[in-house]
């Protein structure tokens, strides 16, 4: 079961909300890293060449371009970092020997940013060793609308004290 749940990439958990999707990651990777390659090459080629009557503003414009570019990239590990460490997490919270399946009904108990489609926080109630246990997510999530007020399965695992939505 731990191999099943841990790569899924629509997970969701009351710590960290969803995953980064991964094409968003593979978007900014694949163009990010050609246009860097580009600009890195252009801004050579004019300090080297001394192109044009005033090289100063295209060297200039090149760093910024790269600067942009690699911010994007930095993005991108980070993004791929942070999923690397949810899995880890999930991982963990899987292997507490007392875990359960519930079945339960999310609401909605906070909204972030004044928006109305913004993202929210929910919240579950159920019975846990004759305990009423009430948890509420620490993130906001847009993904928390696809459970609001549906049945679905969560996972908890009372040693780690931590919830993961098996069904959305």
């Amino acid at each position: 079961m731990e191999n099943d749940i841990s790569r899924r990439p629509d997970i969701l958990t009351f710590r960290y909300g969803q995953f980064s999707p991964q094409k968003i990651i593979i978007v900014i990777l694949s163009i990010c890293i050609p246009l860097l390659i580009c600009c890195l090459s252009i801004l050579i080629w004019s300090i080297v060449s001394g192109a044009g009557t005033d090289p100063r503003g295209l060297q200039i414009g090149m760093v910024f371009c790269c600067g942009f570019y690699l911010v994007g990239i930095v993005v991108a590990i980070l993004l791929i970092c942070r999923n690397h460490v949810i899995k880890n997490n999930i991982r963990l919270w899987l292997s507490d020997k007392n875990i359960v399946e519930r079945e339960v009904v999310p609401f909605r108990y906070s909204q972030g940013g004044g928006v109305v489609a913004g993202p929210i926080k929910v919240g579950v109630r159920f019975r846990y060793n004759g305990h009423r246990i009430l948890m509420f997510s620490k993130k906001y999530s847009v993904a928390f609308y696809k459970i609001i007020d549906k049945r679905i399965k969560i996972l908890y695992s009372p040693k780690y004290h931590e919830i993961i939505i098996l069904s959305q």
